[in-house]
């Protein structure tokens, strides 16, 4: 509807522009111009301070493709806990990219859980996420987070090409 009423109103316009004189006309588009160049600018600055603060803020795809599979994987590693026929999980707290390539899982840990516990299934959580290799890490601090520091696989497209030679061979 407002598309109509502003396509309506611009023919309408277009039609009686010839019957403006022209001083009129030229006031107008001086003051319209920078109007509707002020406008864009600031629609412009409005998406892109929104890109910002999305990508600051928000959790991201890596956050979201561990959150996916996080409560099954916890589950069948037995880090997850009954209370009143609730299941109660570990809090994933955040997704990073560790320095190796691989990424780092924040956790916050159950009451009676220790960083042990954790370090023992590090490698079975590391198959469940698709990992070659996982180790946990911990800060004396803060005793009840983890860091499950996940390696991932290379993709053969990507790994080096290694040539054999067989010895004695002709």
């Amino acid at each position: 509807m407002c598309t109509g009423l502003a396509a309506g109103f611009g023919f309408f316009a277009y039609q009686l522009w010839p019957l403006v004189p022209t001083s009129v006309a030229h006031r107008v588009l001086e003051v319209a111009v920078p109007v509707a160049i002020g406008v864009v600018c600031v629609l412009a600055a409005l998406v892109l301070m929104a890109a910002a603060v999305a990508s600051a803020f928000g959790r991201g795809w890596r956050y979201r493709r561990y959150r996916r599979r996080w409560v099954k994987a916890l589950d069948k590693v037995g880090l997850v806990t009954e209370k009143r026929g609730e299941l109660v999980v570990p809090r994933l707290r955040s997704v990073s990219v560790h320095d190796d390539g691989g990424e780092v899982l924040r956790v916050r840990m159950l009451e009676g859980q220790s960083p042990k516990d954790w370090d023992n299934r590090a490698a079975r959580l590391a198959r469940a996420f698709g990992a070659a290799s996982g180790r946990i890490s911990w800060d004396p601090d803060h005793m009840d987070e983890v860091r499950l520091v996940l390696t991932r696989r290379r993709s053969p497209k990507f790994a080096p090409k290694v040539r054999f030679q067989v010895k004695g061979a002709a």
